[in-house]
Formats: structure tokens, C-alpha cells, sequence
């Protein structure tokens, strides 16, 4: 923990001496008066920034709460809503079943217009979840629109758990399982599943980390260890005397055991990052897993959160972390064993004018918008960013076919039905997922 700054300090650090002579600069001389508090937590936040690593910063309070869910795992009081932002829209992604949102009529793909009469702006993630939330048993009152109907949902706020792992069985012995982040309750859920594949007669599953932004370093050592052998490496941890500690698959401590040989094949994509890739690593060196996808983030740093008091939290770099073998992927990333191309259609970028796209326009948004068109099948290869005639025709298709008004403009409820049914086509069409399978049946 971080020495804090202040004139009652019986002892300071040499080091830390210009830092006092500015500070009693500042609360003598400054023409208003100024908080201590906001001088020394600025202190500490410019020594942060001074260590030009962009995992070494202090904490606002939706950071703290973030960092604290992913340690414990997302239980809270709110209603069952994910949400993404598209277009500087907040949109309902999805809908948790048995929950008060699965209960009421909100539906995936409306648009957030206000929380509690606070008007929702700039696609701003953080603001919509912090006002959603609250606690359990209190109201909610939504202002979402659907199409071009705006309206009010009222709903009582629940106690949402959500496990870090959903699971499917692709066929008599084979499984699947997703792990969204690791928190302390991964590697626990992970064993029930795998405990109850085993029962079933699985013989290889599934671990999808695509989109796994890591989480807690300690459960995916637990999770990972879980398949491989006593005594083999699952992770090296290099701190600052340089001399990196082995630490190893282990009978003798909680939570390092090996207690399943179903054989596992990972999927990771560029979103894989730190925890997920010490697991992917992890399996792929020391339980012979097959990589399936594209090359990893290449997060290979350990971060500690500290804090001064409750009020002020900050997290630095105190490790490099190496794959067993002793590499440090850091900007590099892991490199599946099988590479899958992302297919074209999912690096379509967004609309970007905002405005409602009309026939005998051209532009950026228009060629956005025939590229979505082509990708769905509702227009054949037509890249000219003209709102021609071929362009109007395939926009008409595709309102008849999605219930829209059939009036031939592409307005905000039009785009962001593109962006849901791309989601979906990635969805039903998985390559990296149908790549996996086929080998797991080799």
C-alpha cells in the first residue's frame, strides 16, 4: 500500500520530498482553499500515470464496483438486462430468464432512453448499468424505445446471479462450456460440470474463452489445474527480483488438483486477454489442448488493487506472468493451433452520421449500410455508396422480411436491426465453434 501523503507522516521517503514541498506550497499559498484529500489522491494518481503502463491506474467509483464484482462474481440487485452500446445508443442485448425483465415486455434490441427520469446519453454503458441497478426489492421505472414507440416498464429489482460458465452438450460425449471472466466462483462451477460430464460419459468438451477479458489470476490457476497431471506447470510469475516462481499443478493444495481426463480444446479469439490466456496456456502446454481460433490479446502483466482508504482505490503492475514453457506473450498473444478467419462480415464498422439514409443519397454510411445488405443476403455484390435503385429494392426486402416499415429509409430502428441480425448470423454460423467440433471427433 501506497505511504499517503500528508503533514501527521512521522517519516517520509526521501524520495518523496519535492513531493511535500509542493504539497505545502499548494495548502499555503494556493488562492482557495483545497481539499488535502483531492491533493494527496492526485499525488498518487500521477505517480500511476508516470509509470506509462495503461494497467496501472486509480480507480473511479464504476471501475471499484467492476473490479470488485469480477473478484466475487456478478451478484446484484437489478433486473436482468445486458447491455451493449451501438450507434451512442444503449441497447438491451439480452434478457436473463427468470428474471423481472424475462417477466415483463422488454425485449432484446430496444433502446435505453432514461433510467428513473435520467436521461441516458452518448451510448454511455456504465451510467445506464448504475442506475438499473440498486437494491433488491426497490423500483425501477424504464424508458426504452421500440421502433419509433417510446414507453415506460416499472420493475422491482431482484437478486441477479449470474455464473461466470454456461454450458450445452454438443452430443453424447461431447460439451461445451463458455467462461465469460474468472472470479472466485469459476473454478468451484467449473468442477460441478465437469463432475457431471463425467457421469454422463463425456470424453472431451469445449472451453470457449473468446471474449473473456480475464478476471482473477488465482481461479484461473484452479481451473486450469483441473485438467492437468500432479506436479506439471501451470503458470510462471515473474516479479520484481526477476527470478520467476514455478507454480505447478499440486494434490497437496486446495484448488490445484487435476480431477478430470476429459480431454478439452479451447477457443480464443484478439478478446481472450490475462486470466483467460494464462487458462489457455496454461492447457495447451501442459494438458495437450488443441488451440481453435484466432491469436489471443497478449495481456501478460498481474495487477494488484490497494487502496489509501475505502474511498480511494488504485491497481499497479506487480508481475510478469510466462506460459509454462517460460514465454511472455505480452503484445503478442497466443497463437491457435488451428487458425479460423473472423469472417468478413463481422468487421463491418458501425453507422457513423446518426442521420436517416434515403434513396438519391450517397456517402460513408450508405456504403456501410450496402455492405450490411450484402452480408445478409438482401442485396448481391453492390459496394458503390449510392443510395441507387438496387440499394432501395434490398432495403424494402429487408423491412418486409423484419416486420419494418416498408418505407425505404434507414433510420436509427433500421440500423440497429442490422447490427442485431449480424450478431445473430455470427451466431448461428460459427466457424471457429464448427472448426472445434470436427476435430474433437477426429
Amino acid at each position: 500500500m501506497l505511504t499517503v501523503l500528508n503533514e501527521q507522516a512521522a517519516e517520509k521517503p526521501v524520495g518523496l520530498a519535492k513531493v511535500e514541498q509542493v504539497y505545502q506550497q499548494l495548502q499555503q499559498r494556493y488562492y482557495k482553499k483545497i481539499s488535502a484529500t483531492k491533493l494527496q489522491q492526485g499525488a498518487i494518481s500521477g505517480m500511476l500515470d508516470a509509470l506509462g503502463d495503461p494497467y496501472s491506474i486509480s480507480l473511479n467509483d464504476s471501475q471499484t464496483k467492476q473490479v470488485n464484482q469480477t473478484i466475487t462474481g456478478t451478484n446484484f440487485g437489478g433486473v436482468g438486462v445486458t447491455v451493449v452500446s451501438k450507434n451512442k445508443q444503449v441497447v438491451i442485448d439480452s434478457i436473463m430468464p427468470e428474471t423481472p425483465a424475462a417477466k415483463s415486455n422488454l425485449k432484446a434490441g430496444d433502446l435505453i432512453l432514461a433510467v428513473d427520469k435520467t436521461t441516458i446519453k452518448d451510448g454511455d454503458i456504465s451510467q445506464a448499468s448504475s442506475l438499473i441497478r440498486g437494491k433488491v426489492g426497490t423500483k425501477v421505472t424504464i424508458k426504452v424505445q421500440r421502433d419509433k414507440e417510446s414507453f415506460n416498464v416499472t420493475l422491482t429489482r431482484a437478486k441477479i446471479t449470474q455464473s461466470s460458465l454456461t454450458t450445452k452438450m454438443l452430443d453424447d460425449q461431447l460439451a461445451y462450456i463458455a467462461i465469460s471472466q474468472f472470479d472466485t466462483n469459476t473454478g468451484k462451477d467449473l468442477r460441478k460440470n465437469l463432475s457431471a460430464f463425467e457421469k454422463q460419459g463425456v470424453r472431451k468438451v469445449i472451453i470457449d474463452v473468446r471474449g473473456n477479458p480475464g478476471g482473477v489470476m488465482d481461479a484461473a490457476l484452479e481451473s486450469a489445474a483441473q485438467f492437468v497431471q500432479n506436479k506439471k506447470i501451470i503458470m510462471q510469475y515473474q516479479g520484481k527480483t526477476g527470478k520467476p516462481e514455478i507454480i505447478k499443478s499440486s494434490t497437496k493444495i486446495r484448488g490445484r488438483k487435476r480431477i478430470t481426463t476429459i480431454k478439452p480444446i479451447i477457443l480464443i479469439d484478439g478478446n481472450s486477454a490475462s486470466a483467460a490466456e494464462i487458462f489457455a496456456a496454461a492447457l495447451k502446454q501442459s494438458a495437450g489442448a488443441k488451440l481453435v481460433g484466432q491469436t489471443s490479446y497478449g495481456k501478460g502483466t498481474v495487477q494488484e488493487v490497494n487502496g489509501t482508504d475505502p474511498n480511494f482505490e488504485y491497481k499497479y503492475t506487480v508481475a510478469k506472468w510466462l506460459t509454462p514453457d517460460g514465454t511472455w506473450i505480452n503484445h503478442k498473444g497466443l497463437k491457435p493451433d488451428i487458425a479460423v478467419a473472423v469472417p468478413s462480415y463481422m468487421k463491418l464498422t458501425g453507422f457513423t452520421s446518426g442521420e436517416t439514409l434515403k434513396a438519391n443519397t450517397m456517402g460513408l454510411d450508405v456504403s456501410v449500410l450496402q455492405q450490411y445488405l450484402m452480408a445478409l443476403g438482401y442485396l448481391n455484390n453492390h459496394l458503390t455508396g449510392v443510395y441507387d435503385t438496387a440499394t432501395l429494392t434490398a432495403v424494402k426486402k429487408f423491412q418486409t422480411a423484419n416486420n419494418l416499415p416498408v418505407k425505404g429509409e434507414v433510420d436509427a430502428t433500421n440500423q440497429n436491426k442490422l447490427y442485431e441480425l449480424i450478431a445473430l448470423k455470427a451466431q448461428n454460423d460459427d466457424q471457429t465453434l464448427s472448426t472445434a467440433v470436427a476435430e474433437a471427433k477426429k
